[in-house]
């Protein structure tokens, strides 16, 4: 994870990209398929370049990213979505490879429908910056808690960190409260139909709470009472 911020801190220096953009890490190591900028496309063959997984020409080193996914995955899975996601379009530009690619992976529903080593330490980072950004007064092992589902957590701090997190992976405006269908849909694929991810967001789509937080937490709570329904 610590090679995956070093290589993003350099690739935004070197290409100067304002620190002020959309946060290309967060969207890259979530999964967040719905960013198409030219910008963030040649941060990602940076990215991809930097850590030897992808050649000059922008096609994957097949050696490299083997060996970069095998911690947490089969070798059979890894080799079917590797097959599969190296294939790109005839005449795509080196950043255009990598961005195809990196859609490609994430929409593999068999392959990344569970965390890997890296994005549980993503997880865990995600929850310590919006602890930090919530202040004092959240419930003990919040993170934790929050990952399992766990309906008790009501309060407005605990609200109001659900709004951090959702907004930081791009499932909500962390200013407003509105939830981000598309991301949504396209996230919750991976675990099932897009037809029936589609119906959960909207679904789980709408919430009339005061503020953000209490929007944040209405998704929280419809998506684990309402999962088994659409995802089991």
């Amino acid at each position: 994870m610590e090679k995956i911020h070093s290589s993003f801190v350099n690739c935004t220096t070197n290409l100067n990209i304002p620190e002020d953009t959309v946060h290309y890490e967060q969207i890259t190591v979530t999964g967040n398929l719905t960013v198409k900028d030219p910008m963030y496309k040649r941060n990602l063959l940076c990215l991809m370049q930097s850590m030897h997984i992808a050649k000059p020409t922008g096609d994957i080193d097949m050696s490299n990213m083997r060996e970069f996914l095998r911690d947490g995955h089969d070798e059979k899975s890894l080799g079917e979505m590797l097959e599969i996601c190296v294939k790109t379009a005839k005449g795509a530009t080196p950043e255009e490879k990598a961005y195809q690619f990196h859609q490609c992976f994430w929409s593999q529903d068999k392959f990344v429908a569970f965390f890997t080593p890296q994005q549980v330490e993503f997880a865990k980072k995600l929850s310590a910056d919006c602890e930090a950004e919530v202040g004092d007064g959240l419930p003990d092992n919040i993170g934790e808690r929050f990952r399992m589902g766990d309906l008790t957590l009501t309060d407005d701090k605990s609200k109001c960190y659900m709004r951090c997190i959702f907004g930081k992976v791009n499932f909500l405006d962390p200013e407003t409260g509105a939830i981000n269908k598309e991301t949504l849909a396209l996230k919750l694929a991976k675990g099932s139909t897009q037809e029936k991810a589609e119906r959960f967001a909207v679904r789980c789509g709408s919430f009339e709470g005061a503020n953000a937080c209490e929007k944040a937490h209405g998704l929280y709570e419809c998506y684990f009472t309402k999962k088994d329904e659409y995802f089991a």
